[in-house]
């Protein structure tokens, strides 16, 4: 029995050797893209699983968790076959999405002030967001506010990760946050952050797709954009947010008005 258990790991491994492996990088590393890192649990696993289970026998999908700064080093340095999934091309400065392969729209998404029941914020401009201080993780900055911080309008901190953010609003440690709505939304309802609120007028509004780099082997990144995008077309991405009751279309982000 022992016997037999040993030859099937072992056969068991080769095939993986034989497989290509694939990374599959996240900027996302907070609830609901990972829930447990160590159980591998969340909307990113979910996204390789079901890569696995497609191209089973060909290729194998490893998730990585990395900064957006980061991501940017890494598509100068390497030249091997990655999937970044919902992200916007803005995001990495391809806006003609020239520089790198992506896919049709997974879903819809605006960036929105949060701020507390207590300090309520009657937000025209931006620019009344001045003497306020927000939080923000790894000095990421939503470029519209990026403006008011150069300009020492507002106050910023750091955190390690978005959760504690939203702690820090709800704590009265900090004044507002901007963050994209789904995220927030999900942030709100799963930690029972009642005491906050949203402004109704998004800063700014778009869309998440999935890059596709795959600058030595244009061949495999044209197969894996297809074979993404099918994924979409089926429905099987919307079934994943559907998991984590995540609104893909919110109807805040159909404002035509954004916050300047």
């Amino acid at each position: 029995m022992k016997l037999y258990l040993i030859l099937f790991l072992l056969f068991y491994s080769l095939d993986l050797v034989a497989q290509e492996s694939i990374q599959v990088y996240s900027p996302y590393d907070s609830p609901p893209y990972v829930l447990n890192l160590e159980k591998g649990e969340g909307l990113v696993f979910d996204f390789v699983k079901e890569l696995n289970e497609t191209f089973k026998g060909k290729y194998h999908f490893v998730a990585n968790f990395v900064t957006r700064g980061r991501l940017k080093i890494i598509f100068d340095r390497k030249d091997f076959a990655m999937i970044v999934p919902f992200v916007n091309p803005v995001w990495f400065d391809d806006m003609a999405e020239k520089k790198f392969l992506w896919t049709q729209e997974i879903s819809k998404d605006c960036n929105v002030i949060i701020y507390r029941h207590d300090k309520p914020l009657h937000i025209k401009k931006l620019d009344d967001l001045t003497g306020l201080s927000t939080s923000v993780v790894n000095g990421q900055l939503n470029i519209n506010i990026q403006k008011l911080y150069d300009q020492k309008k507002i106050r910023v901190e750091n955190a390690n990760n978005v959760v504690l953010n939203f702690l820090k609003l709800s704590k009265r440690r900090v004044d507002f946050l901007v963050i994209g709505y789904t995220l927030a939304d999900y942030i709100i309802r799963n930690n029972k952050l009642f005491n906050l609120e949203i402004v109704e007028t998004p800063v700014d509004v778009f869309n998440r797709k999935i890059l596709v780099f795959s600058k030595k082997d244009a061949r495999l990144g044209a197969v894996l954009r297809d074979q993404l995008s099918l994924m979409i077309k089926n429905g099987k991405i919307q079934k994943m947010f559907n998991k984590y009751e995540l609104n893909s279309h919110p109807s805040i982000c159909n404002n035509k008005l954004v916050i300047q």
